[in-house]
């Protein structure tokens, strides 16, 4: 009797949890907290922007943060997702080397990936759409944040305490083709062909080099312009030569959905990438 209490207890128990989860969308705020200690690589100078005085609404989620977008829609606000580029604390605690090589993997991979915010905010603010980040803990901001979760409750944080990054809202690249396609404004469609293209061919003239350039999920189009929007992946090689055939790579999975959706649009792109 007492085993079958037990175990629809546990049954209650992980099902309310996972409903929870489900509702929030798995956010908490211990999930965007670290006790990372300064590092000077990661320190860049930036204004303060004055956006903060609005509240912030749960967006969404990606794999490296959770995204809150400002009451005005124009700025989205990203925390990184702390509990998911760090080893867990028991993986942390344990004196074995499996363990160990695990948590300094984490913490290695964390580090690139700071890094890389780092390199698109000195090195492509206006292509990647940054207009603020905070990778280290400061003491000046004295700002206190009002955010709404997933479930309608409010939160205040002080950012200060926070790593964090502010982006401009921008859509999806291929919805915006479609939709200046719908509206019949296929010049402005080429135009933003043509500025992914330079976008592409001055981020790697730069010397900097990105591990997942999906247009489809890591573009947007925001203000009349395509930019960036997924950053965590940036690497310089500064010995590695400029490629054609790179972008055109990079650049496939567009080109073959311009030709089933819009073959003008992906005659243009063949154009354009023949004179690269």
């Amino acid at each position: 009797m007492r085993i079958i209490k037990l175990a629809l207890f546990l049954v209650c128990f992980f099902s309310i949890a996972r409903f929870v989860r489900g509702q929030t969308d798995g956010f908490t705020w211990a999930k965007v907290r670290s006790e990372l200690p300064f590092h000077p690589e990661w320190a860049v100078d930036s204004s303060v922007p004055q956006i903060f005085d609005q509240k912030f609404h749960y967006l969404g989620k990606g794999a490296q943060s959770f995204v809150f977008a400002s009451q005005d829609g124009k700025y989205v606000l990203k925390f990184f997702r702390h509990h998911h580029m760090r080893a867990p604390w028991i993986i942390r605690s344990l004196p074995f080397a499996w363990a160990q090589a695990k948590a300094q993997k984490k913490e290695s991979k964390l580090k690139k990936d700071f890094l890389s915010y780092t390199i698109a905010f000195r090195e492509m603010p206006e292509e990647t759409g940054i207009i603020y980040l905070h990778l280290n803990k400061t003491d000046h901001l004295k700002k206190k944040v009002t955010f709404v979760d997933k479930l309608g409750t409010f939160h205040e944080v002080d950012l200060d305490g926070m790593e964090f990054m502010v982006q401009k809202r921008a859509t999806l690249l291929y919805p915006s083709i479609a939709q200046l396609m719908e509206k019949g404004e296929t010049e402005k469609a080429k135009g933003a062909i043509a500025d992914l293209l330079e976008l592409l061919q001055k981020r790697m003239r730069k010397g900097i080099f990105d591990k997942d350039p999906d247009l489809n999920t890591n573009f947007g189009y925001v203000g009349g312009k395509p930019i960036q929007i997924d950053v965590g992946r940036f690497r310089y090689d500064r010995d590695r030569p400029f490629s054609k055939d790179e972008i055109i790579r990079i650049t496939d999975h567009f080109h073959q959905w311009l030709m089933i959706q819009y073959p003008v649009l992906d005659d243009y792109l063949r154009e354009r990438l023949n004179e690269i």
